[in-house]
């Protein structure tokens, strides 16, 4: 798979599932959310390696990162739901030819960007054929 085809299915995927739960911000495009809480999604490639030699087919790996966002009075528990559900939803699937596993959340805590926010992000790391 190519680049922009790994993102296009990442990212329709994730669409379906979400859902109208959270309004979410995507990737290359402007800043918008005029609700709090948000999510933005984004992946991002970490590295290529020829997964078989001859026919040659190159292995991609990278992450989805759904970075959280809630008021900062509300704190961890809110953030912490969003990122649980996005966990929940990306991680340990089998589409077509991407695989993802186990994810992670990270505090961020205090946004560095905008000190009015609270961010956890959910890390997925996958690999694509």
């Amino acid at each position: 798979m190519k680049h922009n085809e790994i993102i296009n299915a990442l990212t329709e995927d994730f669409k379906i599932k979400w859902g109208a739960t959270t309004e979410v911000e995507w990737m290359n495009s402007p800043s918008r959310h005029a609700n709090i809480p948000y999510v933005k999604f984004h992946i991002t490639f970490t590295g290529s390696e020829n997964a078989c030699l001859g026919n040659v087919k190159v292995k991609h790996s990278g992450l989805i990162i759904v970075q959280c966002f809630t008021e900062i009075n509300e704190g961890y528990g809110s953030a912490y739901n969003l990122t649980t559900q996005a966990l929940d939803l990306m991680q340990n699937m089998n589409l077509s030819q991407i695989f993802t596993y186990a994810g992670s959340a990270e505090d961020i805590g205090k946004d560095p960007i905008d000190s009015n926010l609270y961010n956890i992000n959910a890390v997925i790391p996958f690999e694509a054929l």
